[in-house]
């Protein structure tokens, strides 16, 4: 079986893997039904599940914006920037990380929850 950081790899791969499927679920090129969303909602809820990376709350927030749950994505976007502030990246984050532009997605969440007031900072 796998050990300490080979399982933890593993998990951070498995992670990425969903993120990406719930990505590709919504660029796909056709107007995503509800199937698909809840499909991309449960893959982004399950990479975060197993790997707690900010990023994936952005993903979360993107994918309930996009399915019309406003509340829940505005709650995804601030949970995102809280996190993001907090979390501590390693040399396997940064490698999970290589083709997300991160910067990007810290200021479109403080631009989303600024148009409502809900940004403080």
């Amino acid at each position: 079986g796998l050990v300490g950081s080979e399982m933890c790899i593993r998990d951070r791969l498995i992670a990425l893997a969903l993120s990406n499927y719930a990505l590709e679920l919504l660029i796909s090129g056709s107007e995503p039904d509800d199937i698909t969303l809840e499909k991309a909602l449960a893959s982004c809820s399950k990479a975060y599940s197993i790997y707690q990376l900010p990023i994936f709350l952005y993903d979360l927030a993107v994918v309930a914006e996009i399915s019309g749950k406003r509340n829940m994505a505005m709650d995804f976007y601030d949970k995102f920037l809280n996190e993001h502030l907090r979390y501590k990246l390693n040399a396997v984050d940064r490698v999970i990380l290589t083709n997300r532009d991160v910067n990007k997605a810290v200021d479109e969440a403080k631009s989303k929850l600024s148009k409502l007031g809900l940004l403080i900072c």
